[in-house]
């Protein structure tokens, strides 16, 4: 595994904080990550290949910012327009990563038993974004292996889809007395309710009907209100 990691940090000043952290890497293995040991004991140096959790890019992005109105902040410090607006914080983490190795398979027979079978691929690896009925990448270039041969398909050779999310809240803060305070929460986990596909990664197995395609998605909005008290 080699990465290059970088995290950048506003530190919490004027009631706003922000962390950014951004990671590129490569992580290779000979297996054991995806299919409990080595995928051909045929060719041991074929193994050699992407793990199957590499992931070449990550962004994350948190922040907190309490706006800047009502008592003790910068503007609109008293009267009516305090109260309507003061008391407010806004919370957020975006997450933004380019997909999972995805692993090619075949049913057809390789007279080798306990090695692993991969289609053949006579073009470029082409990603179209259709789901459900239609490929997710263009299955045309693929085809099974002849009996008793091993595809030429390599190991976790290519990158499934993307992944987006944004999780975001919106707090407000009442004083009760002194002592006391009441925290109103609206929370949203997948704020765009954008469908995310690496939840489901598309069939690879080139001899399934469905191969290629992208059965349902998960990334659905959830949101959720709540009081806290605090004292």
């Amino acid at each position: 595994y080699n990465a290059m990691q970088v995290k950048v940090d506003k530190r919490y000043s004027n009631g706003f904080l922000l962390t950014t952290a951004y990671t590129w890497s490569r992580s290779m293995a000979n297996g054991g990550d995806d299919n409990g040991g080595p995928a051909w004991y045929i060719n041991p140096e074929r193994n050699w290949a992407r793990a199957g959790f590499d992931r070449r890019q990550t962004f994350v992005q948190s922040y907190i910012y309490e706006l800047p109105f009502g008592k003790g902040r910068k503007y609109v410090q008293s009267g009516a327009g305090a109260w309507i607006l003061g008391g407010w914080q806004l919370n957020g983490i975006l997450t933004l990563m380019s997909g999972n190795a995805i692993n090619f398979s075949s049913t057809a027979p390789n007279n080798a038993p306990g090695n692993a079978q991969t289609p053949n691929i006579n073009g470029e690896f082409r990603v179209l974004g259709a789901i459900n009925d239609s490929p997710w990448f263009d299955t045309s270039v693929f085809s099974a292996p002849a009996p008793n041969t091993f595809g030429n398909v390599g190991r976790n050779a290519a990158t499934g889809p993307k992944f987006f999310n944004l999780d975001a809240s919106l707090f407000r803060t009442f004083e009760i007395t002194e002592r006391f305070k009441a925290e109103l929460r609206a929370e949203a986990f997948a704020l765009p309710n954008s469908p995310s596909w690496q939840y489901n990664n598309p069939n690879t197995n080139v001899n399934d009907a469905n191969f290629g395609k992208i059965r349902g998605a998960g990334g659905n909005r959830t949101m959720q209100l709540g009081i806290r008290l605090l004292f």
